[in-house]
């Protein structure tokens, strides 16, 4: 049963991070600076890699979190070391 849940949680993180791009796809692109990053599983045994960055405009600064799944180890951690 683990195993199915964990591709099922995956799916579910890629189609929200497709969903996501599609909302903001005419946005302008910017340069942010990344704060830290974090390899953790989730609850469902799904690899999350989570990149915390900021980011200047018109004087303000902001912040967000950008968070990649992946199910194989070896595919988080290259991701991580980029």
């Amino acid at each position: 049963m683990g195993l199915g849940i964990k591709y099922i949680e995956f799916f579910i993180r890629v189609l929200w991070n497709l969903a996501r791009r599609v909302g903001g796809s005419n946005w302008p692109v910017g340069t942010a600076t990344v704060s830290t990053s974090e390899l953790r599983r989730s609850f469902w045994g799904c690899i999350v890699v989570a990149v915390h960055y900021k980011y200047r405009n018109a004087d303000k600064r902001f912040e967000g979190i950008h968070e990649q799944p992946f199910i194989f180890d070896n595919y988080a951690e290259a991701y991580l070391r980029r």
